[in-house]
This record gives structure tokens, sequence and C-alpha cells, in this order.
């Protein structure tokens, strides 16, 4: 396989949060807890008392144990960053998408050990889910009112993408769900 850069795979990653998962905003490299993600969806589920869930995805092409060891890394600081916050989402689906040129399993050992989604990125570029994540979950639900004003929301790059995101699906479709 010949060397292809991350950045490439990202439309993939968005397309999948958009077709598949279902999300109602997709970005890539958005500024979120002091860093950069390389792709995240947000999808709104519920009436009336909605929930915001998080689809955080770290992507990488895997050429050595170096590359397995940085994509944990990046990962377990979203996951305690999360952890940390008074959030704006209620749940948080965490996920590797790997391009293997060389296969580890590390990679599956981490994933089981920590209830962290896989994606493999096949030869095709055709993604194949190896496994779900179990969402790490604070439970948080939005009403009318934290819609109308978002200066509640603490975390300034949760704000941006809150803002972002009512930009982008509309408040007249938000509405309809509270």
């Amino acid at each position: 396989m010949s060397k292809i850069s991350e950045h490439y795979l990202y439309p993939k990653i968005e397309e999948w949060l958009d077709n598949v998962v279902g999300c109602q905003y997709t970005a890539v490299r958005k500024f979120l807890w002091d860093r950069q993600p390389d792709v995240v969806g947000v999808k709104l589920t519920g009436y009336r008392q909605v929930k915001m869930n998080l689809y955080l995805i770290e992507v990488k092409v895997i050429e050595s144990l170096t590359t397995v060891y940085n994509v944990i890394g990046e990962l377990e600081i979203s996951l305690a960053r999360f952890k940390k916050k008074s959030s704006v989402f209620s749940s948080l689906y965490p996920y590797i998408a790997v391009l293997e040129n060389v296969k580890f399993k590390e990679i599956r050992e981490y994933a089981d050990n920590r209830n962290v989604g896989v994606i493999r990125i096949a030869d095709d570029f055709s993604l194949v889910i190896e496994r779900e994540p179990t969402p790490l979950t604070l439970n948080k639900a939005l009403s009318k009112d934290h819609f109308k004003d978002h200066e509640w929301i603490i975390d300034e790059d949760e704000k941006k993408i809150f803002k972002d995101f009512i930009y982008r699906v509309g408040w007249w479709k938000i509405r309809e769900r509270l």
C-alpha cells in the first residue's frame, strides 16, 4: 500500500457520521477541549428533553507501534477532558479509525479495555466497524431554554460547536424537538 496522509481519510469518516450514524453536524479538526480531534459529529436525540451526543474519531495511518501509542494518547486526552468537564454533551462515543499498513494487537486490546470503538479503513477505503464503543454518559438533557442562550456553556470550544450546530441544523428544526 502506498503511503497516504490521514487527512485524506477525514471526508470518508464525515460521510459515515452523516449517512450511517445520522449526525446532524460534523467537522474536521475543530477545536475541542484545547485540542483538535480529527473528526467530530454531533447527533441530537430525544424530544422535549433532548440530548446532544458527541462522536469523536481519531484517525491514524498505522505504520509502527509509535503511531499506535500516538492515537491512544490522543484519545485518552479527550476521554479525560470529557469526564472532567461540565459538558454540553450528554454522551461521548469515542472511536479510533485506522488504516493499518502494519497490524498491531495493541489497538484492539486498548479498545476492549477502554470500551472504545474501532473503525478499520480497508485497502479500498471502505469502513469496517470492528467494535462499537460504550459511550461515556453524563445524562445531560437540554430544554428550549438551553438553546435560547448559550452563556451557560462553560467551555469556549464547546460553545462554538454548540453555536455552529444550531446554525447548520437550523433553529426551526431543533425547535420541533423541543
